[in-house]
C-alpha cells in the first residue's frame, strides 16, 4: 500500500523516482508512523493496536473537520 502511494504522488507530480528513492521515502513514512504509535501508546497508557486504531480515527476526524463533510 505504501509503495502505491508513493507511485501515485509520483503520477500526480510528474515524477519518476527510481527504486532506491522509492525504498527511501517509503523508509521516512514506515518509520515516522511507527514513533507515532509509539508514541500515542505511551502517552495514552495502551497498546500499539489501539494507538494505531487512536490514531487513525485522529485522523479521519480531523479530515472531516478540515475539509468539511460531504453528503
Amino acid at each position: 500500500m505504501v509503495v502505491s502511494y508513493l507511485e501515485w504522488v509520483q503520477g500526480l507530480s510528474y515524477l519518476f523516482w527510481d527504486e532506491e528513492r522509492v525504498k527511501r521515502e517509503m523508509e521516512h513514512l514506515m518509520v515516522n508512523a511507527y514513533r507515532q504509535v509509539i508514541q500515542g501508546s505511551q502517552m495514552r497508557g495502551v497498546n500499539l493496536r489501539l494507538a494505531a486504531y487512536t490514531l487513525g480515527v485522529g485522523r479521519v476526524t480531523q479530515g472531516l473537520t478540515d475539509r468539511g463533510f460531504y453528503p
